[in-house]
């Protein structure tokens, strides 16, 4: 098997389980039925947990990536994934027990966040590493509808079955240990250093450039808006009468699969757009959004969710793309685990800025939250073309 193949197979099969933290979701309801002396705010905690351990996981995994390799920490975050993912199919009966697993699976999957882009980073270049970097944005996506859909399933018999999808992770670790190599290879011709290539004589950027800065704080912006749709789509659904709780479900499919097009075919889009592949998928935010506003139906929610997770795939896997190729070398692992930090922040804050900012002009605060994400997107594209931040990052990786 060819090389590159094996560890094209290995990254992927991390990425398909790195969003599990949130697989628990269908069970909720159950779970609270099972534990009625818990408030309900502390039911919802397990699926929420995870994004706060993932914050801090993300942040710490940069450094840990200067004494261990990403092999070694892509083994360890699986495991942490499936061992504490399953642990409760043996021990649920305390409620507490079930929020520590969710913590310790979220830690994991938020290393798992780091680690993927950074061995992306680590074997590939230009547009190997673009389209690989697409892929793993679909493989995020394809992974997250199908834990969500299994869990479901498995959820209507018990909601004890829904951990059984945390065998999943279990089986990624055995395909990531047999096709991510034990050392990995200057590509180069650099020194090593630790787990990452030293260049000489590179013109790249050390993490306090402006440039880094700017693309980081816009990570935190596509975060926010992508957090809204997903907070707002089943309120939309309901309030407009579009339907039930299954037509919020497929909307949210609809955007997931939206984000799987764009991994798939960013390079694509890329050449297409060129230069202004950021400011083109800010540009498509707005009109999703604009087009939850406008049409208040069926056709309108899921062309909406569609374009939203269109968008929110060219975005995020750009920003990557650009974090890594301007940054130097040695500094990758720190870049992408600020990346990921940055992008879980914005996931915590977005449900409360976006309902204060809409609750300045309005009652309706879904309807006002759709409002508050067109303008900020346009408030990012004015900021891109005005920065030419794109622009300018694509000369650095050229002179780099």
């Amino acid at each position: 098997m060819n090389k590159q193949f094996k560890i094209t197979l290995g990254i992927l099969a991390m990425a398909f389980v790195s969003q599990s933290n949130a697989a628990l979701a269908p069970s909720v309801p159950s779970i609270a039925q099972s534990f009625p002396d818990i408030p309900i705010s502390v039911i919802q905690s397990i699926v929420t947990i995870g994004g706060f351990t993932g914050f801090f996981s993300a942040l710490l995994c940069g450094k840990f990536q200067e004494y261990v390799s990403l092999r070694k920490l892509g083994l360890f975050a699986l495991s942490l994934v499936g061992v504490f993912g399953i642990l409760p199919i043996f021990y649920h009966s305390n409620f507490y027990v079930l929020l520590v697993s969710s913590g310790v699976v979220g830690f994991g999957a938020g290393m798992l966040t780091v680690v993927s882009p950074s061995l992306i980073s680590t074997y590939f270049e230009g547009d190997a590493r673009s389209s690989l970097l697409g892929k793993q944005t679909a493989f995020q996506g394809i992974g997250n509808m199908l834990i969500l859909a299994l869990g479901g399933f498995l959820a209507s018999y018990s909601w004890v079955n829904n951990y059984y999808v945390y065998l999943l992770p279990i089986a990624s670790f055995i395909i990531f240990f047999l096709t991510i190599p034990q050392d990995k290879q200057s590509k180069s011709g650099g020194e090593q250093s630790g787990n990452v290539v030293l260049e000489k004589g590179s013109n790249k950027v050390s993490l306090t450039s402006p440039f880094i800065l700017l693309l980081l704080a816009i990570s935190v912006s596509v975060t926010i808006i992508v957090s809204g749709s997903f907070n707002n789509i089943a309120i939309f659904t309901e309030q407009y009468k579009i339907g039930d709780s299954s037509v919020s479900g497929l909307a949210l499919s609809v955007l997931s699969l939206g984000m799987i097009s764009a991994g798939l075919f960013i390079n694509q889009f890329i050449k297409i757009f060129k230069s202004l592949t950021l400011t083109t998928g800010y540009l498509i935010a707005a009109l999703s959004f604009i087009c939850f506003l406008i049409f208040h139906n069926q056709i309108g929610l899921f062309i909406g969710s569609y374009f939203t997770g269109i968008s929110a795939g060219i975005i995020m896997t750009r920003l990557v793309y650009l974090l890594t190729s301007i940054v130097k070398e040695e500094l990758i692992s720190k870049a992408v685990s600020l990346y990921s930090a940055f992008t879980s922040a914005g996931f915590f804050i977005s449900a409360f800025l976006l309902n204060s900012i809409a609750g300045l002009f309005t009652t309706d605060l879904t309807t006002g939250s759709f409002i508050v994400s067109v303008a900020l997107s346009i408030l990012i594209i004015g900021l891109l073309i005005i920065t030419r931040v794109e622009y300018r990052s694509l000369n650095i990786q050229t002179e780099g």
